[in-house]
């Protein structure tokens, strides 16, 4: 009867899912995971960078004063498939998948340090992360539909300001 029965009830008319629709939402997840073989996992990003730098002044006005940055970069991951249909299965398009976007994070810092009675190093320094997301509104798609829509999306990394002091003897 080529998957016309209805699955849950195969003498009445069709009112679900019929046998072929059944197949198919039970086969997709093996054939993702079949094609993926020999394939980078899904969801994980090929490549990331991380660059680091800070600089102390050691003399003049600003002798003590220290401040660097951070900047790390993520590549774009396959997040979700179109389907495609092959002889009579409905298939995920492995070759053509839905990338997400690049993503880049950028961290500021400043602080002081200054010998403070005979033996004790007092370090106070202010941490920015995420600055790039300042009012804290950014959303990013992290997963899709397989007609393209966004399936799953989530807020990026909220900025965070820190205020840190370390005393060492």
């Amino acid at each position: 009867l080529d998957g016309t029965l209805d699955w849950n009830n195969p003498l009445e008319p069709v009112a679900g899912n019929n046998t072929l629709q059944q197949r198919n939402s039970q086969m997709i997840d093996y054939f993702v995971a079949k094609a993926q073989e020999g394939q980078p996992t899904g969801e994980q990003r090929e490549w990331r960078f991380n660059f680091i730098t800070n600089y102390t002044f050691r003399e003049g006005l600003l002798k003590n004063f220290q401040f660097g940055g951070a900047a790390r970069w993520q590549d774009e991951y396959s997040s979700g498939y179109p389907l495609i249909e092959d002889g009579g299965f409905i298939k995920p398009d492995i070759k053509n998948a839905y990338k997400t976007e690049a993503y880049t994070s950028i961290d500021l810092t400043f602080g002081y340090r200054k010998k403070i009675l005979d033996n004790v190093d007092w370090r106070m320094q202010i941490n920015v992360r995420n600055i790039q997301n300042w009012d804290n509104k950014d959303l990013e798609v992290s997963r899709y539909q397989p007609d393209g829509s966004a399936a799953r999306v989530r807020y990026s990394p909220p900025r965070q300001i820190f205020l840190t002091n370390t005393f060492r003897f």
